[in-house]
Formats: C-alpha cells, sequence, structure tokens
C-alpha cells in the first residue's frame, strides 16, 4: 500500500487539526528533511510576512495620502492667491467705472476730474490714472500737471473683455511711458450715446501684487503671479529682479496644456517643486511652488515613527509564535510517528494529548488503521471503472491535488497543453496558469476548501509546453471523503480559446464605436455652443448650425468609408467646396494623394466649410470673376526632428478689396484657432488687396502619403 494513499486515508473525522496535518503532509514532499520544530518556526515566519507586507502597503498608503493632502493644500493657496488677485483688480473695476460716471468729464472739465480722479486714487495707494482718448492720446494723468504735455499711450497686451459693455479690459505688463517702469493697466471705456468718448487706464501696481504675496505663505515656497505673456507681475522672492521677466520654462509648457493643475517644474532658483497653478478670471496666473524634499521631510518623519512602533509590535508576536511552535512540535513529533505506524498498515490506540487537534488526530488516526484493510478491495474496484471513463472523456479531465499538484490527467488534456503525461504530472496548475489569473484561480480553490462554494466554473489562460498561450475553461468540484475532509480537486477542462477571440473582438469594435461616438457628440456640442453664441435669431442658428452640421457629416462619411484610418485630402476638399464654388473653373485644386487622420479631416472640413461660406458672401466668389486656388505639398518641417509636414494653401484671386473684420466670429476661430489645435499644426491668415490667403501647417503624425497624383478640379 503506498504511504501517500494511506496518510490520505488517516485524515478522516479531522476538523481544523487535519488541515495541520495534511499541510505537513504536502511539505514533506517537495521540501528537504527537516524536524518539526523548524517547520514550525518557519510556519511562524510565514504568518508574519503578510503582517509585514500589510505594514508596507499601509506606509505607502500613508505616505501617498500625505503627498496627495501636500498637492491639495497647495491648490487651495493657488485659488486662494487667485481670489486675492481678482479681488485687486475689482478694487481697480470699481474705481474706474465710478470716475466713468463723473459728469466734469462728460462736460470736459478735464481739470476737476482731475482733482475727482487724485482724490478716488486714495483707496488705491501708488496707482495713477491716465485719460485717454479713441484715438490712445494721453490727455491728462494724475500724476502730472493737467496742463503738462502728454507722451503717446503704448497698446498694452489687451486680455479678454470684462464687463457690461464688453470693453473694459486688463492688460499684461508693459512699459509705462509716464511712470518709465514695467506696470499693468485696467482700461475702462467712457460712453456717449453709445460710442467711446475717453478710455480711462488706472495703473495695477505690481507692488500692490508683491503685498498680496509677502508674508501669507510658507517661507520655503515661491509665490507668483504672471499675466498672459507669462511675464512676473509679482514674485516672492526676488520681486523687484524678475519683474517683466519671463516664468521657468517648465511652469510655462504645464500653463500651455491646462489653464490650471499640480505638477513637478524647476523653479527659477534650480530647485525641483510641486507647483500649483490657477487662471484668474482676467487670464493671469496665481501659482505656488513648495519644494519636494521640503514636502516629503514632515510626512516620512511622521511615517518613520509609525514604522519603528510598528516593527517592536511585530518583533514581540514573532518572539511568542516561536515559543508556542515549540511547544506544538513536540506534540507533533509524536503524532508524526502514529501517522507513519498507520501508512505503514499498523493499527494504532488513541493518545491523550494536552492539545485538543492533536488529540482528536490522534483517536481519527486510531479509528483509520482500522478501516483502512476493509477499504481496499472497493478502492480496487473502483479505480477499474474510473479509469475507463476518465481515459475517454472528450474534455481534458484531471485529479489535482490541494497543493495544486496534477494528480492523474487524461490524454485529451494532454494533448490541450502539449505535455506527456509524465511531464504535466510532475507540475502544478500554477506551472502551466497564466500569471495574471493565480490570484483569481487561488482565491477560488480556498473558498471550495472552506466550503463557502460547491463548486466553481472560470475561464484562463493556460501556457503550452511549447510557451503559446490558450484559453479554457475550468469547471472545479472538490473530492471530500465520508468524513467531510477535502481529498483533492476534480477539474473538467475544455479548449475556448475561439470564442474568447470572438468575444474580444467584439469588446474591441464596442470600445472603437463608443469613442468615436464621443469625438462626434464633442464637436457637435462646441458647435452648437458657438452658433448658438453668434445667432442673431433662431431661424439663423438653424440654417449655420445645419450647414455646419452637413460640413462635419461629410468627413464623417469619407472617414468610414476608409474604416476610420483616414481620409482622402483631394476628396474631401472636392466634397465641401463643389457645392459653394459658382463654376468649376473658379475652382482650381492641386496636390499629391493625402491621407489625413480623423481629427484632421473633421477639423479642415469644417475650416473649408467656413472659408467657402466667407468667400461666397465677401470674398472672390461674391464677384462675377474671382477664383479660390487650394494646393497642398509635403514641406520640410521648421524642427528637423518633426520630419515633413503638410502646407495646405487657400489663396482667393480677382474678389473685391478686404479687410480683417472688425469681430472675430465662430467661423474666424474655425479656420485660424480650431483647426491648428485640433491638428497639433499652425494656421497664418493674411489678407491680401484682392482676396484672402489662409494657410494650414499639419504635422507628420497627422497625415500620410499615398500614390503622388495631381489634378485640376
Amino acid at each position: 500500500m503506498k504511504i501517500d494513499e494511506i496518510s490520505t486515508k488517516a485524515k478522516a473525522g479531522l476538523g481544523g487539526s487535519r488541515r495541520l496535518l495534511n499541510r505537513l503532509h504536502r511539505s514533506m514532499l517537495p521540501l528537504p528533511p527537516m524536524s518539526i520544530g523548524r517547520l514550525s518556526g518557519l510556519l511562524v515566519l510565514a504568518s508574519a510576512l503578510p503582517m509585514l507586507a500589510l505594514a508596507l502597503l499601509m506606509y505607502q498608503q500613508m505616505l501617498a495620502n500625505a503627498q496627495q493632502a501636500a498637492r491639495d493644500g497647495l491648490m487651495s493657496n493657488a485659488r486662494a492667491l487667485a481670489a486675492l488677485v481678482d479681488a485687486e483688480i475689482d478694487t481697480h473695476w470699481a474705481v474706474a467705472g465710478t470716475l466713468a460716471t463723473a459728469d466734469v468729464l462728460r462736460k470736459g472739465d478735464l481739470q476737476s476730474f482731475h482733482r475727482h480722479a487724485k482724490q478716488a486714487l486714495e483707496n488705491l495707494p501708488g496707482s495713477w490714472l491716465d485719460l485717454l482718448t479713441p484715438s490712445r492720446q494721453i490727455l491728462m494723468s494724475t500724476v502730472r500737471e493737467i496742463n503738462s504735455p502728454m507722451p503717446q499711450a503704448n497698446e498694452p497686451d489687451i486680455g479678454p473683455a470684462n464687463g457690461a459693455t464688453g470693453l473694459q479690459r486688463v492688460s499684461d505688463i508693459v512699459g509705462s511711458p509716464i511712470a518709465k517702469r514695467p506696470v499693468a493697466f485696467v482700461e475702462y471705456p467712457v460712453l456717449q450715446d453709445g460710442r467711446p468718448l475717453y478710455t480711462i487706464a488706472i495703473s495695477l501696481e505690481p507692488e500692490r501684487f508683491h503685498e498680496l504675496l509677502r508674508g501669507k505663505f510658507a517661507t520655503e515656497a515661491a509665490i507668483a503671479i504672471i499675466d498672459r505673456q507669462h511675464r512676473f507681475v509679482a514674485r516672492v522672492p526676488d520681486h523687484d529682479r524678475r519683474l517683466g521677466t519671463l516664468a521657468a520654462v517648465g511652469w510655462r509648457d504645464e500653463i500651455a496644456r491646462a489653464s490650471e493643475g499640480v505638477s513637478e517644474t524647476v523653479t527659477l532658483e534650480g530647485r525641483l517643486s510641486l507647483t500649483a497653478y490657477v487662471t484668474t478670471r482676467d487670464g493671469w496666473i496665481a501659482g505656488i511652488s513648495y519644494p519636494k524634499e521640503a514636502l516629503a521631510a514632515s510626512a516620512h518623519q511622521t511615517l518613520r515613527s509609525i514604522a519603528s512602533i510598528g516593527a517592536v509590535a511585530i518583533a514581540a508576536s514573532l518572539a511568542l509564535g516561536f515559543l508556542l511552535s515549540q511547544r506544538l512540535s513536540d506534540i507533533l513529533v509524536d503524532v508524526a510517528r502514529t501517522a507513519r505506524r498507520v501508512g505503514s498498515g499498523q493499527t494504532v490506540s488513541a493518545q491523550p494529548y494536552a492539545i485538543d487537534e492533536a488529540a482528536t488526530i490522534s483517536k481519527a488516526l486510531s479509528e483509520t488503521s482500522h478501516r483502512l484493510v476493509a477499504r481496499q478491495e472497493a478502492l480496487r474496484e473502483s479505480e477499474i471503472r474510473f479509469r475507463g471513463t476518465f481515459e475517454n472523456a472528450a474534455v481534458g479531465v484531471a485529479h489535482v491535488g490541494l497543493d495544486g499538484r496534477w494528480w492523474e490527467v487524461n490524454e485529451r488534456l494532454c494533448e490541450m497543453l502539449g505535455y506527456t503525461r509524465d511531464e504535466l504530472q510532475a507540475k502544478t496548475v500554477e506551472d502551466v496558469t497564466h500569471p495574471s489569473d493565480h490570484a483569481d484561480e487561488a482565491d477560488q480553490r480556498q473558498r471550495l476548501v472552506a466550503t463557502e462554494l460547491t463548486s466553481y466554473a472560470m475561464d484562463k489562460r493556460c501556457i503550452r509546453r511549447d510557451g503559446s498561450t490558450i484559453w479554457t475553461g475550468f469547471t472545479v468540484t472538490l473530492r471530500c471523503d465520508e468524513m467531510g475532509a477535502p481529498l483533492y480537486f476534480i477539474s473538467i477542462i475544455s479548449d475556448i480559446t475561439e470564442r474568447k477571440e470572438f468575444q474580444d473582438q467584439q469588446k474591441f469594435l464596442l470600445r472603437e464605436l463608443a469613442h468615436r461616438l464621443k469625438n462626434q457628440l464633442s464637436i457637435i456640442q462646441s458647435m452648437a455652443n458657438q452658433t448658438a453664441r453668434n445667432a442673431g435669431s433662431v431661424d439663423e442658428f438653424r440654417e449655420h448650425f445645419t450647414q455646419r452640421a452637413r460640413a462635419l457629416a461629410i468627413g464623417t462619411d469619407l472617414l468610414i468609408d476608409e474604416n476610420w484610418s483616414g481620409a482622402n485630402l483631394a476628396e474631401l476638399v472636392h466634397r465641401q467646396l463643389d457645392p459653394f464654388s459658382p463654376s468649376p473653373s473658379r475652382l482650381l485644386s492641386e496636390g499629391p494623394s493625402i491621407s489625413v487622420g480623423a481629427e484632421a479631416t473633421h477639423a479642415i472640413g469644417l475650416a473649408l466649410h467656413e472659408l467657402a461660406t466667407n468667400c461666397i458672401k465677401y470674398g472672390s466668389w461674391s464677384s462675377p470673376y474671382g477664383q479660390v486656388q487650394i494646393s497642398w505639398k509635403s514641406i520640410k518641417a521648421a524642427e528637423p526632428t518633426d520630419g515633413c509636414a503638410l502646407h495646405v494653401i487657400w489663396r482667393e484671386t480677382g474678389g473685391p478689396k478686404i479687410s480683417p473684420p472688425a469681430r472675430k466670429g465662430f467661423g474666424h476661430v474655425v479656420i485660424e484657432s480650431m483647426v491648428a489645435i485640433k491638428v497639433g499644426g499652425s494656421v497664418s491668415l493674411s489678407f491680401l488687396t484682392d482676396g484672402l490667403e489662409w494657410e494650414l501647417t499639419v504635422p507628420s503624425s497627422q497625415y500620410r502619403n499615398t500614390q503622388p497624383i495631381g489634378h485640376m478640379l
């Protein structure tokens, strides 16, 4: 009789202690011979490993939480600073708005207004006021006498509108012709009968913003306010030296990617820092940089203290575990002797051990030893019947030990995995399971042994002998003896690779469809918002939105025809422009066969639609003989590392004289800004004497050359 079989039968009637004997029996197979005491010590160490791993995970989580808290705190400070900047500018707006309603100003009494303005500016220490004509001639300044000669005002970089009239502005840092130093301005219009009469320009003193920064944040921090050109309005430290200079390159790059956020940058002092920044209402940016080493120091100090306490607790737990394991090992040595006697076919008597589980094991061994002989004949007959069914199954069938080792495998399973029977039985289930599926299967096996499940089924990847991977369906049940003690697993395995490949293809197609639909929805939403913003009526909105949606649909049709791999540029030009051209001879097109990507297809298509709409209304196609010439070609990119770029030119000739529009509507935004952003390129727009010229440069990542051709539409 085999020792393995005898030992298996000897586990009848055992509870929790039976599991201990089962583990002991299994561990004797792969491990070299060792004492029970040494094995108990290893069990104690193994019990401590999860505690150590948990402690490490907790340490890492606490460190991550501390870092996130630091990022949140920095962002909160940046928002607070941005609010202070907005409040300071609002104060200037309030003073400017009050002065704009002064009766002496509308009556042209500049001397009285001069006195009135100086009194009002007492609420803004250090600031002064310039009064400008619509042609930007300075009429008076509160820092000069009323009749003093005045220099010509600079043309500051004016920001977006900020007020009900749409004319109030905040400038970037400029050199003041009055103060002879860098300064910014708020400009407030004085209107009469709806037309500009004067402009009130009140200086935004950098020193006032410097005062907002000093003493309000940690001394290690670098705090700054920069304008839309990324030049310093105020900074701590080095305010005087940095005023009007550019912010650090890394920070400027982050601002170009997002209007606000938290990121790692290198300050002008060369320190690696965590920087939080927020864009103010008028386009300035408020930011706070804190050295990373300073942020991490306090968190590490606290965590080191916690780690020290945890280490002491784990050490005490290990010591106690080793003492208890020694007591257990003495009893297990005697139990092991009894088990060996049962394994050799002897009968044994139960012993009254001091440990209840050991006494139960001893009693079970005694009872089992008397049952083994009677059961051998029944087992032999059962083996004959089982072997016939096992070997002739059409699917893989296996008996797997509780340690995961293949006990019995049929020929179909060997064919499926590419191993011989002996090779497979020398391995475990884990050896042929893909690493990504180990944890799931181990959990299912544990729940099955713990009787939480009666069986389980799962799909998992198996690694064949040649290294290839197949998908298999596993159905597993647990074989127990009459007393409920687990013996081994029964596994039914089928090859489901083809089914899995089909399911994966379906998931990929659904994800791709969802992605494309989200992109289309985003474009349509933006187009609807912009069209509504510029429409004078519902009918006008409906007309313009329908035309633009039709232009978007043209690009979508072309992409669908090519399975979203791209669209032919010549076909895109043809489909977008033919409906607008008064006659075929008035639209000339030439260029090689180019395929542009999905983003570029929609962006260029909308731009062509807006150009054609503008051309019909105001450009070459609005005159009897005007023409449009559109051409494209590959050129060398501006940066040598970028390879080639696609250069597209729209040129109108024979049309009426045009000039830049006074107001930039949605169409202007599309042809000048949106298309450049979408394709990651650049746009040049020129208003020539006989028509518009539009140039678009597209990076090589957005297009590819196909067969070179040239044609005329």
